[in-house]
């Protein structure tokens, strides 16, 4: 079979992210196979999966390949204990112990060959075969560095498991896992520090306005014709929320500017759609009030378009001033 090993490819170092994503999918997808099967490889890594001519992926070498054997107690095993076949580098815990084996080994392997793939380098660092071998057997491998994409950075890390029973049970639960999650998303960057205070005190100018347009929310709600204190209590509400969600943000950014941007992109359509209901309440209530207190009608008219613009304007301006374009 014409093509070249994925160790020939990481000479150049990591593969770049537009295939590494088809590449770790097309090797799930092989193990599901074999382990569907009753076979667990014990010596998936680079030099035995192969880039065929067409590009995909091909896993070889199943020399040392056995099928597992169903126990008394329901549980698969593999080899006699004391058997230690395989790859120092990419084998599991059990695996270097010569203890009993199961497709958990393989995926261990793959958490190995995965973090490999997308950085060029062993997850547990060095070469040297013995230090290599104790990292792996402590009782918290460290890994190098985190992956700079949090879905694939969570998938290696259960594969790394030094537990068997932490890890996937076998290639379909990896496989499904791969395919259920955005691999190639990276790391949303951090805050610029010289721009972000301008998001900061929107977010405090934002919640000072949230605020004050309660007193004349209190203070209409004897002029409409029964359903003033219904409004009064659903814009508290809202209010509340919204408040204490941009003071989080607020809050985020200053502790934590590494993780504001993933908690800005989980909470900021909350905010939006309260204040949205926000800017409705007012401009509803300042009809009802327009005429006879015309004063409380134009503040909450103001308020309203005020919020309006926040959202739809000022809120994507700061951003990209402090994020970058969002």
């Amino acid at each position: 079979m014409r093509g070249q090993t994925l160790r020939v490819e990481l000479t150049s170092g990591a593969l770049p992210r537009e295939r590494l994503e088809p590449t770790l999918l097309e090797i799930a997808s092989a193990l599901e196979a074999a382990h569907r099967q009753g076979i667990v490889h014990r010596d998936l890594k680079p030099e035995n999966i192969l880039r065929a001519s067409d590009g995909h992926i091909k896993v070889v070498d199943f020399g040392l390949a056995r099928t597992t054997t169903a126990s008394t107690d329901a549980e698969t095993t593999l080899t006699r204990a004391g058997s230690r076949l395989g790859t120092p580098g990419y084998m599991a815990p059990e695996q270097l112990r010569g203890e009993p084996l199961d497709a958990r080994a393989d995926i261990f392997a793959f958490g190995v060959m995965a973090y490999e793939l997308a950085t060029g380098t062993h997850p547990f660092g060095g070469s040297d075969p013995a230090a290599l071998i104790e990292r792996i057997l402590s009782d918290t491998p460290p890994l190098s560095d985190p992956l700079n994409l949090p879905a694939l950075d969570a998938i290696v890390r259960r594969c790394l498991q030094k537990l068997p029973a932490n890890r996937y049970a076998d290639g379909a639960e990896l496989h499904e896992a791969l395919r259920g999650s955005r691999l190639s998303d990276p790391i949303a960057p951090s805050p610029s520090p010289r721009r972000l205070w301008w998001w900061q005190f929107h977010q405090i100018a934002v919640s000072v306005l949230c605020a004050t347009v309660l007193a004349p929310l209190w203070l209409s709600r004897g002029w409409t014709a029964g359903w003033g204190s219904a409004v009064f209590l659903c814009a508290l509400a809202a209010t509340t929320i919204t408040i204490a969600l941009r003071l989080h943000l607020w809050f985020a950014s200053n502790v934590d500017p590494d993780a504001f941007p993933r908690q800005r992109t989980r909470v900021l359509p909350w905010v939006i759609a309260l204040e949205a209901l926000l800017a409705v309440v007012l401009t509803t209530v300042a009809i009802a009030s327009a005429g006879h207190h015309d004063p409380i009608a134009a503040w909450l008219v103001v308020t309203a378009l005020v919020l309006v613009v926040s959202i739809v304007v000022i809120e994507p301006a700061t951003t990209s001033a402090a994020l970058g374009p969002r």
